[in-house]
């Protein structure tokens, strides 16, 4: 169900106890905590995005959450040094 992300975090966390080096479940479970604004959850889940190396688009879409999360937290800084790195701002 669209939006329902507790629902969604439980499924994963069930994926992730059978496999946990699944990365496109641990990439939901970050995209379900980024939605539900719990960035400090955020920022461990994605304190190695090396990770993610194998999948490009997923690495960069959570690299920019991690951004996001930075900037909510207000690490400005670090976010905008992620951002630059990742070549989304000038």
């Amino acid at each position: 169900q669209t939006g329902s992300y507790d629902s969604a975090i439980r499924a994963v966390k069930s994926l992730l106890a059978l496999d946990p080096k699944d990365a496109w479940a641990k990439g939901l479970l970050i995209v379900c905590e980024s939605a539900r604004e719990n960035y400090a959850k955020v920022l461990a889940l994605t304190e190695d995005l090396d990770e993610f190396a194998g999948n490009v688009q997923q690495q960069q879409a959570l690299t920019y959450l991690r951004a996001l999360a930075l900037q909510k937290t207000d690490r400005h800084p670090e976010a905008r040094a992620l951002m630059e790195r990742m070549g989304g701002l000038k």
